[in-house]
Formats: structure tokens, sequence, C-alpha cells
């Protein structure tokens, strides 16, 4: 009641929590307006006590609700991190999930630039990670990466259908397996043709070279034609062909592939 015009916006500041504020509502909730409302929140917005999170609305936090946000971001990818060494990082969303409830989209995206301008994460595609987290993998873990490459490095184009890849290591925890078949298809090293079919990726450079000097030479290629150059069976053709198409190399046109 008695405090002033600046306590009265921290305090409904303070209230409002992670949702906010916007300038508009600020105004009308505190009875303040115009050029007097602006000069009011002037020194607390330059000096860092109060966040603007939106600029089009407006839209302000108290610094000191949203100061636990970064905290708690860096907390829940540190832990995920420890228990999951040799995965990237998290999506967007699902570190969002684990914020407090009323963190809306906006908020988010604000605590994110904040993160990415200071250097505290990185975000590579869709995947968001700590800058100091590296993936560490253990002997044992690189052994077993260093022996799932080599089968599909020594299988070239005729690789063993994932299922049975995978059953081949059923000593180890199934989780494990699957975290280092992932890390194969982040590095490129192994790319995925089909639900069932993975190939090492100098394999397939080295077939994609040899398509495209016959495409080139013939002015196309036909599955019959492609059974010649590869010398395999429709299991590893067809798949082949269609993923060519897919990342754009050939198109088909009738009966045959030209180069797109």
């Amino acid at each position: 009641r008695h405090g002033s015009p600046e306590e009265r916006l921290f305090l409904l500041l303070k209230e409002s929590g992670y949702g906010g504020l916007t300038l508009a509502e600020l105004s009308v909730r505190a009875g303040l307006f115009g050029k007097r409302i602006s000069k009011i929140l002037s020194g607390p917005i330059s000096t860092g006590r109060i966040k603007v999170v939106e600029s089009d609305s407006q839209r302000m936090l108290f610094a000191e609700i949203y100061d636990s946000l970064p905290e708690r971001f860096q907390a829940i990818l540190t832990r995920f991190h420890k228990e999951n060494p040799i995965k990237p990082g998290l999506a967007r969303e699902e570190i969002r999930a684990m914020l407090p409830h009323g963190i809306d989209p906006r908020l988010f995206q604000y605590l994110m630039n904040d993160l990415l301008r200071k250097g505290v994460i990185v975000q590579e595609e869709a995947v968001i990670r700590l800058a100091s987290h590296q993936l560490a993998l253990k002997t044992d873990t690189q052994e077993l990466k260093n022996e799932m490459l080599a089968i599909f490095g020594n299988a070239g184009l005729t690789p063993p259908l994932i299922k049975d890849v995978l059953a081949g290591f059923a000593a180890h925890q199934p989780q494990v397996v699957r975290q280092i078949l992932d890390l194969l298809l982040r590095e490129k090293t192994v790319m995925k043709i089909s639900e069932e079919l993975y190939f090492h990726a100098e394999a397939l450079a080295a077939l994609q070279e040899k398509l495209v000097s016959r495409i080139n030479r013939d002015g196309g290629i036909d599955a019959q034609g492609f059974k010649e150059l590869t010398g395999l069976t429709r299991k590893f053709t067809i798949p082949l062909m269609e993923y060519f198409d897919r990342i754009k190399l050939t198109i088909r046109v009738g009966d045959k592939r030209l180069l797109r």
C-alpha cells in the first residue's frame, strides 16, 4: 500500500511467476501508464532486475524468478550426459517438459538464446547439449563400436539384416548396443538405407561413384543394369536404388534412373 511505484511493479511481476506480464497488463495492474511507467521500468530493465523475454508484447519477468531457469536447464543436461555418455543430447521439447510448469515456448526460446549466447549450450539440428560435453567412450564400449563398424565394413554391399547384427551382440546390454549403432549413424560412418538394411558409408560412396559414371556413359540405368553393375540380388538392389532416389542423386523416369 505504501510502496513506491517501482516496488509495486516488482511485486506484481514477482506474483506473475514464469508467465510474466506484458507492458499493457502491468500498466493496468499498477495503474501506471505511458511515459510514466516507461521511465520507472527503464532503470530495472537496464540493470537486469527485470527481463524482457518477448519484445513484441514487451512481456517481462522478474529477474529473481528467471534466474533459477538457466541453472535448472543445465542440471537437466548434466544429469542426462552423465546417464547417457554416448548420446549427443536432448531434444528441446524434452528439456522444456522437464522445466517448471508454466514455461511457455516464448520464454523457453528466450532462455535458449540466452544460454547459446553465453556459450553454455550448443544446438546441433534438433539436439541440445552442454558445450562442455564430449562423447566419452569407455574402453569396452569403444571396442564394441569398432567391432560393429567392422561388421558393416567387411560386409561391403551385402550387409546382414540389422536385426541379425544386433542379435550378434546379445551378450551386451541392448540399450548400449542401440546407442552404439545410433552413434555410428550420427557420425555417418554407417548409413541407414531401409528399416532392415544399414551399409558402411565407404561402400556406398564407392557404389555411388560407379553409378554416376555408368549413367553418364549410358544416359541412364534400369533395374537390370543396376543388378549387373553391383552383382547384387533384388534384396539389395531395390533398397539401394530407392536410397539414391531419396537422397536426390537419381530420379526415376519410366523404367530408368537418370541423374537428378
